[in-house]
């Protein structure tokens, strides 16, 4: 029985201020040389995009969504003498990245990067349910979104050989090719969408919030041929940014060059305009606003807790017993929705019946399977929040208020 959170902060960190206040870095052109010792932040925006429902993948209980999974099929346990894994020895560095965006009627955050020379700026949905960072590119392009950049064009040698270690990483034991010239990869997506493409090798810029430069040999995908809802045109992104604990993640590569430590997170802000951050590294670690629960990886390279109680107000949803008196959840910031098991998706609907007596169903909104209308007039939306109680997730010591201010709920079947 699994649980999977969207949208909410990922990694080690779950932040949640009432005010965050982000300041974007441009990008500059020339280049200064940093000790690599010295602490380093980099911030990226984040910007929201607009809904799209999306499938997902039967993992653990609960997910807490973030809208887009990987497949996850083919993939081989990491070899740690293979392929170089993030450390925190000798590593005093953190990247940050603003965010723009909201939970609603957004559900989506992206962010900009920097890559190549002259470095150019792409938008990219910021996703922990994926290993792969990928850009729109022009090799050429068979079937591509009309996104906000110009297509990314990777010079011939750029081109990533199948005998990279990132390459065998990524690949597993699937189709290795030792005469190719070429790293191919494909990613199929749980609602059936797909990306298919190669590997490139390219400069990523980064701008401290010391002042300081770092530039990244970072090894991502050049992705020619989307399809499904992948190729919604216009879109606001020019591609995925992975954020999974895979090697090939943006964050392993970041630390893998020694540049960070190996420690992640991202804050969102409750105001109506949304935005937020999100850091790379441990010296930008807020110190307050915070609520702390463990996160361990799982074979799918997923980032996966535990919650020992789930409760609606004051009224406690009941757990399987068989499932261990425990839900397994997923932070996955691609999804915009929570889904929950059945059990506990019923449950929660009749908590929310009984507590709020004064909504009924509307059938004729087929947004989302469940949606109620009020039986009095309702003005503005904060008068519709009142008469919803807060969804609470107990981890061990720690609970972490999911609903203060809105929830959307997916039942998984």
């Amino acid at each position: 029985m699994a649980l999977v959170l969207g949208a909410l902060a990922v990694a080690a960190y779950y932040c949640f201020y009432s005010d965050v206040t982000v300041q974007f870095l441009g990008m500059e052109q020339e280049e200064a040389q940093r000790e690599r010792n010295e602490t380093r932040s980099f911030l990226l925006p984040l910007y929201p995009k607009a809904r799209q429902g999306r499938g997902l993948r039967e993992v653990g209980d609960v997910k807490l969504a973030a809208r887009r999974v990987d497949d996850g099929g083919g993939r081989k346990a990491r070899n740690k003498m293979e392929v170089k894994k993030a450390t925190t020895a000798g590593t005093n560095s953190t990247a940050l990245l603003p965010i723009k965006g909201n939970v609603f009627p957004d559900g989506q955050y992206y962010t900009s990067i920097f890559v190549g020379n002259p470095p150019r700026p792409y938008f990219l949905d910021v996703d922990t349910g994926s290993d792969l960072t990928w850009i729109q590119c022009d090799a050429p392009c068979t079937n591509c979104a009309k996104g906000p950049h110009p297509l990314y064009k990777p010079a011939k040698e750029k081109i990533v050989p199948p005998r990279d270690l990132l390459c065998q990483e990524l690949q597993g034991n699937q189709n290795y090719c030792e005469t190719c010239k070429q790293c191919d990869y494909e990613i199929e997506y749980a609602d059936q969408s797909s990306s298919m493409g190669v590997l490139a090798r390219d400069d990523m810029h980064l701008i401290a919030t010391n002042g300081g430069r770092e530039k990244l040999d970072f090894v991502f995908g050049c992705a020619y041929d989307q399809q499904g809802q992948l190729l919604s045109s216009p879109a606001k992104t020019d591609g995925i940014l992975g954020l999974s604990s895979a090697a090939i993640s943006l964050p392993s590569q970041l630390a893998g060059h020694g540049i960070i430590s190996n420690v992640f997170g991202h804050c969102i802000t409750r105001e109506s305009g949304g935005g937020g951050y999100m850091f790379l590294g441990d010296d930008y670690v807020p110190r307050w606003g915070m609520t702390w629960t463990s996160i361990r990886n799982g074979p799918d390279n997923l980032y996966h807790t535990e919650a020992q109680n789930i409760k609606y107000g004051d009224r406690q949803l009941s757990i399987r017993e068989q499932a261990g008196n425990s839900v397994q959840v997923i932070f996955d910031s691609g999804s915009s929705y929570t889904y929950l098991p059945d059990e506990i998706y019923e449950n929660l609907v009749a908590a929310i019946k009984y507590a709020s007596p004064g909504f009924v169903q509307d059938s004729s909104d087929r947004t989302l399977p469940l949606c109620w209308k009020a039986d009095f007039p309702v003005r503005y939306l904060e008068d519709v929040k009142q008469f919803f109680k807060p969804l609470n997730l107990h981890f061990g010591k720690k609970w972490l208020l999911m609903s203060k201010h809105s929830l959307s709920l997916l039942r998984i079947t």
